[in-house]
């Protein structure tokens, strides 16, 4: 043992272990890591260092959606995990609030020691410090976690082929029947496409020009990753993390893909790139479209989480997304298996809100609303779960961005409004909603004034949360219902907010040419047939009102404050328009061709002058006027 920390023992793989070697290293991100949990207040300084928008290596470590990666895992209880490559023990942290025992397993001290400190109340860890090659026991693991770690095994794996070496070393450490959990990025991703720098080598399109330097360091396509796999598991279960496996909000499976099973909600895209700054060679949105199309998502996600073994998975969610953005008292997980989801609590406090959920929906039992949509109501599991019936169908926000994708102006209007007709129907009452405290605690004071108000009406009826199937609707998510009266106008506006301007601006201004779409007070490109049936409910006054509500909505529920501005500017152009460089490239080379064509005229036109010049000084009539310009007297 090299020493312990709380309850946690650091223990060394082999006997002279060298505790100054940092052969991979944050640097000073580590030194300001150690001091952070080694501190008494180590949650106020995370949250002050998250809340500051720090370094990326800072983030990376410190937010809590790493966890990710394994919290959507159901580990059986009371069995026994390594984990290989714990780092600053980001993963660690997760995994031991599974009913596991944890042994993990990392190269360099320093890490070690951050990730003691980190989890030092720990009852159920060990930290193992060394070389996974110098690791010698045995003991035999149920499962062997490994997040982000297969792709540097050319840097510490030994022999001509260290990728394979290294799975089977992985494999080597599981029980008969024992799970391999592997997470990597993709090599092929959407993001390396259309402009984002490879994680490791920091240059563009390096993965997908099959990293022509030094190979130390390589990820791999899907196809790719799984031969790899192979050569030591006989199954393999892939899911995709996205946008990563680093900061995963959503994962998806085999048995749930976008393109085949569902829609991916496209208002996630672009995919970030939080640790530098990139450029957007293309549309995303709309590359992501075609994707779905051709059934290609499984080989462009921008990263792969795979369960490898000796037989196929059967009881782990299809599905999983992810609420770790809110304050703790909102942050809820949802999955969704076979037939049935469940929305489960994130947190002790968050176990509140699903009991506020659970009332909201015994509330709507007798609400007006309930005649207009099926309301998919749940069934209370536990006090910190809920299971919902799963609804097959295509949400109406996807419905409608395909219409006016397809210029189908018709279908476009007619959803839109079906819509508004469902809202107006529901009873409204004239009141400022600005009397109410609790109102202006959750929405402001932008209000305060009598203005048309719903009351008992949840405010998730946004197009994303309400499904079709065989011309029945059916709301799939409230979450957010109020007894209090709010703006009838500030629901309709919710909508407008997200779908025009926040989630599929880009795409609309990119399209806007083609389609003559109006640009709407300089906030949105809104197609012209839609506009006629928007502006009798919404101008910019009204606008600008639903997204101060929703500011201070959003800030109600994540604790992060931004500006009206800031939600209703907060895109940012740097993508590069690739068609209109090549139409101003085709431009200057039609332009060059035509000055090249004239240049080759006139020197065709001039060599013909000279030709006639020489032919003229030929001429007996031209030698003759010569000797008779010498005759003339001289004045």
């Amino acid at each position: 043992m090299i020493e312990k920390v709380g309850n946690v023992k650091l223990i060394a793989v082999s006997e002279g272990i060298d505790t100054s070697y940092d052969g991979y290293s944050d640097g000073d991100a580590e030194d300001v890591l150690l001091d952070i949990f080694k501190s008494k207040d180590s949650g106020r300084k995370i949250a002050r260092v998250l809340s500051d928008n720090n370094s990326w290596p800072l983030t990376y470590h410190l937010s809590p959606e790493r966890g990710n990666i394994v919290d959507w895992y159901d580990f059986k209880q009371n069995t026994k995990v390594l984990e290989v490559g714990s780092g600053c023990g980001a993963i660690t942290e997760a995994l031991i609030k599974k009913d596991i025992l944890l042994d993990s397993l990392e190269l360099t001290y320093k890490r070690s020691l951050i990730n003691a400190n980190r989890n030092k109340k720990s009852q159920n860890l060990r930290i193992l410090v060394g070389n996974l090659e110098d690791y010698s026991s045995n003991q035999l693991y149920d499962y062997v976690v490994c997040v982000g770690v297969l792709e540097y095994a050319g840097s510490f794996i030994s022999g001509p082929n260290p990728y394979s070496k290294f799975l089977k070393i992985l494999r080597s450490h599981l029980k008969p029947g024992g799970k391999l959990i592997l997470a990597i990025e993709n090599r092929l991703g959407l993001k390396y496409w259309s402009g984002a720098h490879e994680d490791h080598t920091a240059l563009v399109f390096d993965s997908i020009e099959n990293y022509l330097g030094d190979k130390k360091v390589q990820t791999f396509g899907r196809l790719e990753l799984q031969k790899l796999l192979e050569e030591h598991f006989e199954t393999t279960d892939f899911y995709y993390p996205y946008p990563d496996y680093k900061l995963p909000h959503m994962i998806y499976s085999d048995h749930y893909l976008p393109g085949t099973n569902c829609d991916f909600p496209l208002g996630q895209l672009p995919s970030p790139s939080p640790d530098r700054s990139r450029v957007y060679l293309y549309s995303e949105t709309l590359a992501m479209k075609s994707i779905e199309k051709n059934e290609l998502f499984s080989n462009f996600s921008n990263s792969f989480l795979v369960v490898a073994g000796q037989k196929q998975e059967k009881t782990q969610a299809k599905f999983s997304v992810f609420q770790n953005k809110r304050r703790n008292n909102f942050q809820l997980s949802t999955k969704i298996y076979d037939n049935y989801s469940i929305k489960t609590a994130m947190s002790n406090e968050s176990s509140e809100h699903i009991d506020q959920m659970l009332k909201t929906y015994e509330t709507l039992e007798k609400s007006p609303l309930k005649k207009k949509i099926n309301v998919v109501m749940p069934r209370q599991i536990s006090k910190t779960r809920l299971r919902f019936d799963f609804v097959e169908g295509e949400t109406l926000e996807n419905e409608l961005l395909q219409a006016i994708l397809d210029n189908n102006k018709s279908k476009a209007k007619s959803i839109l409004m079906n819509y508004l007709k469902m809202l107006d129907a529901l009873p409204k009452e004239k009141t400022n909603p600005s009397e109410n405290g609790e109102y202006i605690k959750i929405f402001g004071d932008k209000y305060n004034k009598k203005v048309s108000c719903y009351k008992y009406v949840p405010i998730d009826l946004n197009l994303d949360n309400i499904i079709t199937n065989k011309n029945q609707l059916h709301l799939i998510d409230v979450e957010w219902f109020f007894e209090f009266p709010v703006p009838a106008e500030y629901l309709f506006g919710r909508f407008v907010y997200w779908f025009f301007i926040s989630r599929y601006r880009d795409i609309f201004a990119l399209i806007s040419n083609k389609y003559g779409f109006k640009n709407y007070d300089d906030l949105a490109f809104i197609p012209p047939y839609l506009i006629d049936v928007i502006e009798p409910y919404l101008d910019k006054e009204v606008l600008y009102r639903v997204v101060a509500n929703e500011v201070a909505f959003q800030y109600y529920v994540t604790g992060n404050e931004v500006s009206v501005t800031d939600m209703l500017y907060k895109w940012s152009d740097r993508r590069i328009n690739v068609r209109e460089l090549i139409d101003k490239v085709n431009d200057v080379e039609s332009k060059l061709s035509a000055q090249n064509e004239l240049v080759s005229y006139m020197e065709e036109e001039i060599k013909k002058l000279l030709h006639s010049i020489e032919l003229i000084k030929k001429s007996r009539t031209y030698k003759l006027a010569q000797k008779l310009q010498k005759l003339r007297p001289k004045k």
